[in-house]
């Protein structure tokens, strides 16, 4: 199976998402092989009570494992232009997962088996955070990870170049407990 993403946001209402099998994820080829943007925000079906209401209406995991390809970017502000925003708010969002959706804590994992290409900001600041670059070739990930937990892997290489250009630029400075 391989997934194949347009540009834009995806609402994943309740029940989370998952890859199966031996599936690739990838947004739609762009200029250069750079893959458009996409965010995608994790949250509950807001037409039910959660938690409560029926388990695929309410926040779940993510889980983009692919085995083979996955390669994706966060938003930016191209992306969000015929969304009908002047300045987009969410520019260098990838995921955002709702920290007052029913289930906060749900795990959020990315990785690619044979490549792996993934930039932007993971937002998760209640959940575990699984990145893993894959067991063969070489993999990119240029991102920022705001999570309670985050745990890095793969048995290949893992290349984490730092580019706060394709990243969520925080307008608030603090911490907060």
């Amino acid at each position: 199976m391989k997934i194949q993403m347009e540009p834009g946001v995806y609402y994943m209402a309740g029940g989370g998402i998952t890859l199966q099998a031996g599936g690739s994820i990838e947004s739609v080829g762009g200029i250069g092989g750079t893959p458009p943007a996409i965010m995608v925000f994790n949250s509950d079906n807001p037409n039910y009570a959660c938690p409560g209401g029926p388990a695929h209406q309410c926040q779940g995991s993510i889980d983009f494992l692919a085995n083979s390809t996955f390669s994706v970017r966060g938003l930016t502000e191209a992306a969000c232009a015929p969304l009908g925003y002047p300045k987009c708010p969410y520019a260098g969002l990838l995921i955002w997962q709702d920290g007052s959706g029913s289930d906060p804590d749900a795990v959020v994992k990315l990785g690619g088996q044979t490549n792996l290409n993934v930039s932007g900001t993971i937002y998760a600041p209640k959940a575990e955070v699984v990145l893993t670059g894959g067991s063969a070739g070489t993999g990119v990930a240029s991102v920022q990870i705001i999570s309670w937990r985050w745990d890095i892997g793969g048995g290949a290489n893992l290349y984490m170049p730092y580019d706060p250009a394709g990243l969520y630029h925080v307008q608030r400075r603090g911490l907060v407990h």
